[in-house]
């Protein structure tokens, strides 16, 4: 009589990204698990590298830019997530105008008054 023994090895793609697949004696090859590389940092892009066998969450500052200019300029703190910006400074240090930052038009303004 024949003795059908399921074995993992025989259905290994030799692909990490893609989870283990196993043996189903009934059933053939059954698919892994993609590996989970979300960090559960907003701000960071996950990805799997498959030539390192391992999971990339890189800082992107462009996922924390909430699009104004007067708050500064947010970044990714890869492990705190977004980082609120330093406020543009817009004293001119001229005591007789009044300083303010325009967002509209991304400047600073500093009029006499």
């Amino acid at each position: 009589s024949c003795l059908n023994v399921a074995n993992n090895a025989n259905c290994d793609n030799g692909l990490y990204c893609d989870g283990v697949e196993t043996c189903d004696a009934t059933n053939d090859c059954q698919a892994g698990t993609p590996v989970d590389c979300n960090d559960g940092v907003g701000c960071t892009d996950d990805s799997c590298d498959e030539s390192t066998d391992s999971c990339l969450n890189v800082a992107n500052n462009a996922n924390c830019d909430n699009g104004l200019y007067c708050d500064g300029v947010e970044t990714c703190d890869a492990t705190n997530d977004c980082q609120a910006g330093t406020p543009v400074d817009c004293n001119d240090g001229v005591g007789c105008t009044d300083d303010s930052c325009d967002e509209s038009t991304d400047s600073c303004l500093n009029v006499a008054n």
